[in-house]
């Protein structure tokens, strides 16, 4: 084994010069690519980061303004200041800002409230008709002149001709003049409830 051993370091002659200069050279090429590449990695990491912390601090703050319980008021409540505060700066010729609301029909007192906490935002009123809301009810989202609101009530037109009003005089093939005559009926009915 001794010998064997012996034969072996003998034969072993090692790297040149040359040789090593060459690995040398190949591992200062591959890291020359590689730093660059990890650096901007690194870079779109950090961003990322960066992106996602403002997004949850965004939330936290949302969540925190919309769960003040403090002063006992309701989320609704707290989005409705929230949007108006939004559009403070945004406030148009016609006395609405540029940043609207959707606010439902369904609940008048809330409808009445919230127009009060938010006298600059136009509402998109849904639920009248179909969904419950009256002409009545959708007169609280309106402003003493008549404005501030648009009123959406699609499935009540969609399937006028099948409304118990209209059944008897349209039938399904005649669905645009029965969604004519709703409209009307509902335009006046609105008109009605807002001039009052």
């Amino acid at each position: 084994m001794k010998g064997l051993l012996k034969k072996f370091r003998e034969n072993k002659k090692g790297f040149t010069l040359a040789e090593l200069l060459v690995v040398v050279a190949i591992v200062a090429i591959l890291v020359a690519i590689s730093v660059p590449i990890f650096t901007s990695q690194l870079s779109k990491a950090r961003q990322a980061t960066n992106k996602a912390n403002m997004r949850a601090a965004k939330v936290a703050a949302v969540a925190k303004y919309l769960s003040d319980e403090e002063n006992g008021n309701k989320v609704y409540e707290q989005v409705a200041t929230l949007v108006e505060e939004w559009g403070k700066d945004l406030i148009g010729e016609n006395g609405y800002s540029s940043i609207s609301a959707v606010v439902g029909a369904t609940y008048p007192e809330q409808l009445k409230e919230i127009r009060k906490l938010a006298p600059h935002t136009f509402f998109l009123i849904p639920g009248y008709g179909a969904q419950g809301g009256k002409a009545e009810d959708i007169a609280l989202g309106f402003d003493e002149n008549g404005t501030g609101g648009i009123v959406n009530a699609s499935r009540s037109l969609m399937c006028a001709y099948k409304a118990d009003r209209w059944k008897e005089i349209y039938t399904e093939e005649q669905f645009a003049e029965a969604t004519r005559a709703e409209a009307l009926r509902m335009r006046e009915e609105l008109m009605g409830a807002i001039q009052k």
